[in-house]
């Protein structure tokens, strides 16, 4: 599991939403377009955003992860909540991050992965 492919399930998160319940009823993962696959990773993508969600302490951060979970556009949340452009992206890294670290300490992320991600 990279950061990259972190950011793209958070991108196409509603369609992937909409997926998993029509395949509640099926035991198969399907191919989505574009070549991406609804896997065991991003499952655990899924729950560890819930997971941040319920923990966050802060009303306004938590309202914001959840419209960027139910697929709001940036400029959409932009110009809903109180926050600056520069802000808004800074938190989004942040989360990025946060989902990273927290699959770090579960043990998904090998250590080369780990090396491999550029600093800059």
């Amino acid at each position: 599991m990279t950061k990259e492919k972190i950011k793209k399930t958070l991108k196409r998160l509603p369609v992937i939403l909409q997926e998993l319940k029509s395949l509640r009823q099926k035991t198969k993962i399907r191919r989505r377009r574009k070549g991406f696959i609804i896997d065991k990773e991003v499952i655990i993508i899924i729950e560890t955003i819930d997971e941040i969600i319920e923990n966050e302490k802060v009303q306004w951060v938590k309202n914001l992860l959840i419209k960027l979970k139910l697929g709001w556009s940036d400029i959409r949340i932009l110009s809903d909540m109180p926050i600056s452009r520069a802000e808004y992206y800074l938190l989004k890294n942040r989360l990025i991050e946060k989902i990273y670290s927290c699959c770090v300490y579960k043990g998904l992320i090998e250590y080369e992965d780990i090396l491999k991600e550029r600093i800059d």
